[in-house]
């Protein structure tokens, strides 16, 4: 029996070869133009579906810095030992690493910052946004006092998740289920940090706000480059050590419902 290979004369060869080749490069057009069209009609900066017709919603979650090792990356614990000998490095390397792109922005380095954040009326241009002022941040939350993480009183960072084109619309006055221990400004979006049971409302001690809410002026985020979402540093003045706290912290606009807050645990040796 002849081989396949054997069978075919130089003309068959010929034929197949072509065709592959035609094939080829008839896939390959086809792609480069459905890509070229695909870019003319698809905006990089700005989503097709936005707010309420996107899969993320109208409705912005929380997060915290600083986030456990990559090792542990499933858990929500911040766990350490306090004193100058501790252990707690990890978690202000993570701030500080979180914190490093504020501050080059604050030091001149972002070209997209608004000039004029002081004014809230008008329209500003979407391509710019206004810087988050560090300067509000006290000594006892800074990087050259370790953020209080030494001394058993961590300062942790609480955020909002990036929406686009979301606007937040603030309370006026405080909200009937407010927290009664934490303070309220009227006109910002409100961050609150609050034991979850009695037990741990016991335990958590005072905290303290930097800055006491996130004002308006940083929305709406639009895919500006250079970026960096507001936030605000709970200072944990006084959690009792050696017992292990569960903490859950909210955002309070009249947009904002509470499916979005975001849960840790505390334990400090």
């Amino acid at each position: 029996m002849k081989s396949i290979v054997g069978s075919r004369s130089k003309s068959s060869w010929a034929r197949l070869l072509g065709f592959y080749i035609i094939l080829w490069l008839s896939t390959g057009a086809f792609w480069i133009v459905y890509m070229t069209i695909f870019q003319q009609i698809i905006d990089e900066r700005i989503p097709s579906l936005r707010l309420s017709g996107s899969a993320i919603g109208d409705n912005p979650g929380l997060a915290i810095r600083p986030r456990p090792s990559i090792s542990h990356i499933d858990s929500s614990l911040i766990h350490f030992r306090s004193s100058s000998s501790g252990n707690w490095q990890h978690w202000t390397e993570d701030l500080n690493k979180y914190l490093r792109p504020y501050q080059e922005l604050e030091s001149g380095a972002g070209q997209h910052a608004q000039g004029d954040c002081n004014s809230y009326g008008g329209e500003r241009d979407p391509s710019k946004f206004c810087p988050f002022e560090l300067r509000v941040i006290p000594n006892e939350c800074s990087e050259s006092q370790n953020f209080s993480y030494h001394l058993g009183k961590p300062c942790i960072l609480v955020k909002l998740n990036r929406i686009y084109g979301w606007k937040p619309d603030p309370y006026m006055s405080r909200p009937k289920d407010y927290p009664p221990q934490a303070p309220f400004r009227e006109g910002l979006i409100q961050i609150t940090c609050e034991g979850k049971s009695s037990v741990d409302k016991e335990n958590i001690g005072p905290i303290d706000y930097y800055p006491q809410g996130i004002e308006t002026k940083y929305f709406p985020f639009t895919n500006q480059p250079g970026y960096q979402s507001p936030f605000v540093l709970a200072h944990f003045k006084n959690p009792r050590p050696g017992i292990l706290i569960f903490v859950e912290c909210k955002a309070w606009a009249r947009n904002i419902n509470h499916r979005g807050k975001v849960n840790f645990e505390l334990l400090i040796d």
